[in-house]
């Protein structure tokens, strides 16, 4: 079967477009369980539930919040939560080009292949050169409500990007 596109849009460096579409370059082969009622197989619902009085709440009553380090949770609401999302868009903007070996591998974490959108002899030129230059062109984008950053990279004479961890998210060996 055919790889399916998961984002389509274009690739900018300075006032240079390319048009393309980023696939997964990952298929994940867990195996997700359901869990299931013993007597009859039915599948089982989750229902939110007060710790405190273990009275059933619904989600209109729920609110969304995340504890500081002192303790404390601070909520927010939907248009706060709104006004934290990025602006939508459809560009991958390169920012910089740096040596290939300038970004350490546990800074990766999800890949994904750039596919050209319509006129291949320009991605596979802009591929061909970026392979030869030797260098990783760091990327900024929003796919799916959320900003990323990540490295670009020619491999197998296609474009690769590769979503970054973000400093809190890796552990240094110091804290061993």
């Amino acid at each position: 079967m055919a790889a399916r596109a998961i984002w389509k849009g274009v690739l900018t460096l300075g006032s240079t477009e390319l048009p393309v579409k980023l696939y997964s370059a990952v298929e994940p082969r867990k195996v997700s369980f359901r869990l299931l009622h013993k007597s009859d197989r039915e599948p089982l619902k989750q229902r939110m539930v007060d710790p405190e009085s273990e009275e059933p709440v619904e989600y209109e009553e729920t609110r969304r919040g995340f504890p500081t380090d002192d303790g404390r949770v601070v909520i927010l609401d939907s248009e706060e939560l709104e006004e934290l999302q990025p602006e939508p868009s459809r560009e991958i903007e390169l920012t910089r080009f740096v040596p290939l070996g300038a970004v350490d591998p546990h800074w990766y974490d999800r890949p994904y292949w750039v596919g050209p959108d319509g006129n291949t002899d320009d991605y596979f030129a802009f591929a061909k050169a970026l392979e030869e230059s030797g260098r990783v062109g760091i990327a900024r984008w929003v796919m799916r409500k959320k900003e990323y950053v990540g490295g670009l990279r020619a491999e197998d004479g296609y474009l690769m990007l590769v979503t970054m961890r973000h400093a809190g998210e890796v552990v240094s060996a110091d804290a061993l």
